[in-house]
């Protein structure tokens, strides 16, 4: 999988880093989600107040 030109031990040292990248990734998301999960209720009811400003100006 490495091909010829690549040395194992750099491949195996490049898929670690890639896999825990991913999961610092995965991790980072999963709380960003979270966050915004937590607050939802109050995010929505400020786009509906700023939604419903907007409609009034028209």
């Amino acid at each position: 999988m490495a091909g010829p030109k690549v040395s194992r031990s750099s491949f195996v040292e490049r898929i670690l880093r890639d896999f825990v990248e991913q999961r610092a990734r995965q991790k980072r998301l999963a709380q960003e989600v979270a966050a915004i999960n937590e607050h939802a209720d109050e995010l929505n009811c400020e786009m509906s107040d700023a939604l419903s400003f907007q409609a009034g100006m028209d």
